[in-house]
């Protein structure tokens, strides 16, 4: 039993850890500062003690959208000084430097706010920089990201998504998490297309069965809550996931080329979409501005109706009035006042406001205007690298973790088209950290193997089986 320990997974620990996070965003409202100072050691040892055990409950922890999360992404810059070589042998330097050198430019921004916006505002102004930094945190412990963890992590958020749509959530703090369900409902349509269709089985994963028993009624009932970016996301998943062959990598060869010219298509689209829609939105606004826009499904317009005139009359509006305001006002380097939106007030609907601060809804526009020019046009390259780098990782992995990179890239895809809370404070740690780690990991290797290998099922139990290549399986287990 010796040689097996180093394989188990401690689900009392990890519980453990989920209890502790929810328990803080249960006195999270209302709290001061100095209680979220309290659980700055706690952060760092979950963080510095690299176990797959404190993953899920590290990200509940950072989802919270705080000074925690600032913390953590600090956390993160100490944690890759300690270990360049590993970076250089992974090929990340040249994104690491980059973040380094980045970093004086927004201490001193740092230091200028903290004495006109004071504390809170102060270390707002890192959000969108300080969020990269878990991309780094991600590869360098991809090691501890393992289908085991993947799995458990996914339930405490479907019950979250249940006690959302049942309007039962306690408090705002615990309602802030349901920012991350979006990536984990993806995750669990996925799982459930596939095994309808026979290609994964996760009988001995009673997390994934208890999530997928959960999440389905709350669907069948609560289904017109899917909107344009979760469509989005959907769609891009499906392109890589729909065909049989490809996911349980049937020709493994041919289908690393087909991954390799994916990637390409998928990087480049959110770049070909956004500029289509700032050219065509000019004269197609007026098509569409009669169009219920909060009514997606069974309202007086079609459902194309609805998303062209989300797309044109709400995004393209906004999207050009964002580019506007960059082209007029907009910095080269980020700046210590960040400008807000000036509606372009001859498109948009809304004739009485002139200024918005809410965002771009488009993460290209967005890092421009917030963090200028130049920073956001290397940010948003970063974030599109990284997702190619995921796509390629896809071959000659396990096809079932290839499930959570099919999810990471549908969201990550549609949200830097449509919106921005990737890399947002809320949202950022689990989104950034996963595409980190399972742009670098390598999941069980699926060699054919006359020995005996060690699995652990859903409960934490040892037990021996053998695993075959994909191309020989006709259904993969989770």
């Amino acid at each position: 039993m010796e040689q097996y320990r180093a394989y188990l997974f401690n689900y009392r620990e990890a519980n453990l850890h989920i209890l502790i996070a929810i328990l803080f965003g249960l006195f999270l409202d209302g709290a001061g500062m100095a209680f979220k100072f309290l659980f700055m050691p706690y952060i760092l040892y979950l963080m510095l003690s690299r176990k797959e055990e404190n993953v899920p409950g590290l990200i509940i922890m950072l989802s919270y959208g705080n000074i925690l999360t600032v913390f953590a992404g600090f956390v993160c810059v100490y944690f890759s000084l300690s270990r360049l070589s590993k970076i250089k042998e992974l090929g990340y330097f040249n994104l690491w430097l980059t973040l380094i050198l980045m970093l004086p430019v927004y201490l001193i921004i740092l230091v200028m706010r903290l004495q006109s916006d004071g504390f809170i505002g102060g270390f707002q102004s890192l959000e969108h920089y300080i969020v990269f930094w878990f991309l780094i945190y991600g590869v360098l412990n991809s090691d501890i990201v393992t289908r085991r963890m993947l799995n458990f992590t996914v339930f405490p958020f479907v019950i979250l998504l249940v006690l959302s749509t049942a309007n039962v959530i306690p408090n705002d703090s615990i309602k802030i998490l349901f920012r991350m369900t979006g990536l984990v409902e993806l995750v669990i349509i996925l799982m459930a297309f596939k095994y309808f269709r026979r290609e994964i089985d996760f009988s001995n994963s009673i997390y994934i069965r208890l999530s997928l028993l959960c999440y389905l009624p709350v669907r069948v009932f609560y289904f017109s809550s899917y909107k344009f970016t979760a469509l989005l996301g959907l769609l891009v998943a499906l392109y890589f996931v729909y065909k049989k062959e490809d996911f349980l990598q049937v020709y493994p060869q041919i289908l690393s080329e087909k991954l390799k010219r994916k990637a390409n298509y998928i990087v480049a689209f959110p770049i070909i979409f956004t500029a289509l829609t700032l050219l065509l939105t000019p004269t197609l606004v007026y098509s569409f501005e009669g169009v219920d826009l909060n009514s997606y499904y069974g309202g007086d317009s079609s459902f194309f109706q609805v998303i062209l005139g989300k797309l044109f009359v709400d995004r393209g509006v906004l999207w050009l009035s964002a580019l506007d305001t960059i082209s007029n006002q907009g910095s080269f380097f980020p700046s210590v006042d960040i400008i807000n939106i000036k509606l372009n007030l001859l498109l948009s609907k809304i004739g009485s406001i002139e200024e918005i601060s809410f965002g771009a809804h488009n993460i290209i526009l967005e890092l421009c205007r917030t963090e200028g020019v130049l920073f956001g046009a290397i940010l948003s390259v970063i974030y599109l690298r990284q997702i190619r780098l995921l796509i390629k990782n896809v071959a000659d992995n396990h096809p079932t973790v290839n499930i959570y990179r099919f999810a990471l890239v549908g969201i990550g895809i549609a949200v830097f088209t449509t919106g921005m809370y990737t890399i947002s404070l809320n949202v950022a740690f689990i989104y950034m950290f996963l595409t980190g780690a399972l742009s670098q990991s390598k999941d069980e290797v699926l060699v054919e193997s006359n020995a005996p290998q060690v699995v652990i099922n859903a409960v934490g139990l040892v037990k021996k089986t053998k695993f075959k290549r994909a191309n020989n399986l006709r259904c993969e287990k989770v």
